[in-house]
């Protein structure tokens, strides 16, 4: 992981593979750690490339307040040791990727942004989900940062 200069402030990202589940058709790109959306976006144009299914439809928040109507995807995602199998992610007309907190959350990950130092990722947690579902079965509004 390291920080990029292209945002302002300077935010932490990392290089993540994105795979069509059941296929070994991928691609890498820039991810941003994003702890302000709620779940994992990926630009349109690697959901078109990937031929990604859309899944459900969701309302979504972005920071600006603006509620839109987004379909969901599955994709599986990779990066340094961590791979995490049929995730349903937002898709958005954006060039970069947004690491939600629905990955996040199972990282402990430590910024240095006093020194613009690479971010580690320590080890995975793992939570317990068995008793709430990750799939969004109806529209529901969810809180994304994409701008």
């Amino acid at each position: 992981m390291k920080y990029s200069f292209e945002y302002t402030p300077p935010a932490p990202y990392m290089t993540v593979k994105f795979t069509k589940p059941f296929s070994d058709h991928s691609l890498e790109l820039k991810a941003k750690l994003d702890t302000g959306a709620d779940i994992t976006v990926l630009p349109q144009h690697v959901i078109d490339k990937l031929g990604l299914i859309p899944s459900s439809l969701v309302s979504v928040l972005s920071f600006d307040g603006k509620k839109v109507q987004r379909y969901t995807y599955f994709v599986n995602i990779s990066f340094q040791n961590f791979e995490y199998r049929m995730v349903e992610v937002v898709g958005a007309e954006r060039k970069d990727a947004l690491l939600g907190r629905d990955i996040l959350n199972r990282l402990k990950t430590i910024l240095d942004g006093k020194t613009w130092t690479s971010p580690s990722l320590i080890h995975e947690y793992k939570p317990d989900f068995s008793t709430s579902s990750t799939t969004l079965s109806k529209p529901q509004t969810i809180g994304i940062c994409a701008h």
